[in-house]
């Protein structure tokens, strides 16, 4: 182990995370965005600011209720894909959420 390797650890407090889905995860512009599906939350990780969860900004309801549906029917924990990209057009990150049991 090297601290010119990884660098320092910094901690945050709270449920942060992207579950099992590294795919979610995307950096732009020093920003990192992703998104949990247990949570139900999509998040914006500024190294100045911290986490913010911004789902939160109206679309909460949204949010939650879409990584619901996309976990129902049964389907295990593990099938539900969360893929994150970013369009520089209209800066925004984009999410798309689904049960690879539905795409068979």
């Amino acid at each position: 182990a090297s601290a010119s390797v990884l660098g320092t650890a910094v901690f945050y407090t709270g449920k942060f995370g992207c579950d099992n889905n590294p795919e979610s995860v995307c950096e732009v512009d020093g920003s990192v965005y992703f998104a949990s599906k247990s949570n139900g939350e999509v998040y914006r990780f500024d190294p100045s600011g911290g986490v913010a969860v911004i789902s939160d900004a109206g679309m909460k309801k949204f949010f939650r209720d879409m990584f619901k549906e996309a976990m129902a029917d049964g389907s295990t924990y593990g099938d539900v894909k969360v893929v994150g990209g970013y369009d520089p057009l209209r800066k925004e990150f984009i999410l798309s959420v689904y049960n690879e049991d539905d795409t068979a």
